[in-house]
């Protein structure tokens, strides 16, 4: 996921006229004139006001933002349960360890040292003048000290990759639904509503959302329907407690 990508992105209120929103070209892509035109023709509406024009590129530009944020979101998760997984185990083991009188196993360390033709010359009893520690027990407290560093570094990492709580699953299209809605009943005047028959949606707002997510992205009739009833759930939510 690009750095640059953040929530605020999503708030983009560029202004097409000159090319230069954020978006404008992938956008543009997406929802070309000709679609444009259909779609203002279908629908009877003046899709290339500049205000409109806008509104409907924020919808290919926003699904697509939101969704590489959750698929950043994913991946974080995944992370942090490795990480979870990692510590877990390390804490086991110093359990282990501990268990077994981990200090009685100073000479092993020193002995794979020597073994493998990797012994440090740094380690010096002398160095550890509050430790009282012979040479293989040089050797332990560094190893045990490593295990400490990677401990506290993952219990770091295992805090900083905590996944953002609040997210549907397709939070892209979640977004998309709250956009088109938004453009159907504030700049079209009308009302967003879903009904279906024999499971099909029938509104004229089901039509118009279906025919915007089209080019988007290939989304299952089942979740459009899904997302609309949610959306028109809150928005109804919303009105009755303000």
């Amino acid at each position: 996921m690009s750095e640059e990508l953040d929530l605020e992105s999503l708030l983009w209120d560029g202004d097409v006229s000159d090319d230069t929103g954020p978006g404008y070209v992938e956008s543009k892509d997406v929802y070309p004139d000709e679609f444009i035109a259909r779609l203002a023709k279908d629908f009877e509406f003046d899709a290339f006001g500049t205000h409109n024009l806008t509104r409907l590129y924020e919808i290919p530009y926003r699904y697509k933002l939101m969704n590489d944020l959750v698929a950043g979101d994913r991946e974080r998760e995944k992370s942090h349960l490795r990480h979870v997984r990692m510590l877990k185990a390390l804490n086991t083991f110093r359990d282990v360890l501990e268990a077994e009188g981990g200090h009685d196993f100073n000479m092993e360390v020193a002995r794979g040292a020597v073994l493998s033709g990797d012994l440090d010359p740094q380690l010096d009893p002398a160095d550890y003048p509050d430790k009282n520690l012979s040479a293989r027990g040089c050797y332990w407290f560094e190893f045990d000290r490593y295990l400490t560093f990677f401990e506290r570094g993952l219990a770091d990492s295992i805090e900083r990759l905590k996944s953002k709580a609040g997210r549907y699953k397709n939070e892209g299209l979640s977004l998309a639904i709250s956009n088109i809605a938004n453009f159907w009943e504030y700049d079209l005047g009308r009302k967003f509503t879903f009904d279906a028959y024999e499971g099909q949606g029938i509104t004229d707002a089901y039509d118009f959302t279906k025919a915007l997510l089209e080019p988007v992205d290939d989304i299952p009739d089942e979740q459009i329907k899904t997302a609309m009833r949610r959306e028109i759930k809150e928005r109804r939510a919303f009105k009755e407690n303000h």
